[in-house]
């Protein structure tokens, strides 16, 4: 596959609406990481998280999207506010004579005093896609080597060219130059720029050029966007 052709089946699969994507399923299980991992700081056990994350899975399997989507139209708002409502839900199921109004009230306050570690472990879940789309991408395409050349510079980052087209000759089994090295991390870190660019755009519900600035900023990836 030639990177013209990458581009076109990519947005192919964007839908400009994340409240309307065709295959709801799989672009919930995309997070399921990120949505594991704030659980665990919420409820403090590994057991409970699973099956509160389970429940809420089959939620949206069975019945979609609900229609009180955040203002924002962000994705990672709607997780966060389904999941406490998820939580909330299976404790009122479980222990029904145990949930005071107060054990209650401690519940929904944990989810506000958690926002930097949500925002923190959304980040997490997004850069590790994109860099598991970099390296399906490389995989798909001939004489391509994107995803090794940046993870030897990410591994390596006082290594100069030299050294780090030697580590990846090593790598891929063929000489490569430094020249050649150096080409191919330019268009790497594009690359990488513009998946990660539509993992953010496609978690906005409207991802005007405005809200799409915002979200990097809130989510600290400019780095990874310059």
């Amino acid at each position: 596959m030639s990177e013209s052709e990458f581009g076109q089946q990519r947005l192919k699969d964007i839908s400009t609406r994340w409240s309307e994507v065709r295959d709801i399923n799989r672009f919930v299980l995309r997070y399921t990481d990120a949505m594991n991992r704030l659980l665990k700081m919420i409820l403090k056990d590994e057991d409970t998280s699973h099956d509160v994350l389970q429940a809420f899975l089959l939620r949206i399997i069975e019945r979609g999207f609900r229609d009180d989507l955040p203002n924002s139209g962000r994705f990672r708002d709607y997780l966060t506010k389904s999941l406490r409502n998820a939580a909330i839900d299976y404790f009122r199921k479980a222990q029904p004579k145990q949930l005071s109004d107060e054990a209650l009230q401690q519940l929904e306050s944990k989810w506000d005093s958690t926002d930097q570690q949500w925002k923190q472990s959304w980040t997490r879940c997004l850069v590790d896609r994109a860099w598991q789309q970099l390296e399906h991408f490389q995989y798909e395409t001939d004489n391509c080597h994107y995803f090794d050349v940046l993870r030897i510079s990410t591994e390596h980052p006082e290594a100069n060219s030299t050294r780090c087209a030697q580590l990846l000759s090593d790598s891929v089994g063929k000489t490569v130059s430094a020249d050649s090295y150096r080409q191919q991390l330019s268009r790497s870190r594009r690359r990488f720029a513009e998946i990660l660019g539509t993992e953010i755009r496609e978690t906005l519900d409207d991802p005007t050029p405005e809200l799409v600035a915002d979200e990097v900023a809130a989510l600290g990836l400019k780095e990874y966007l310059s």
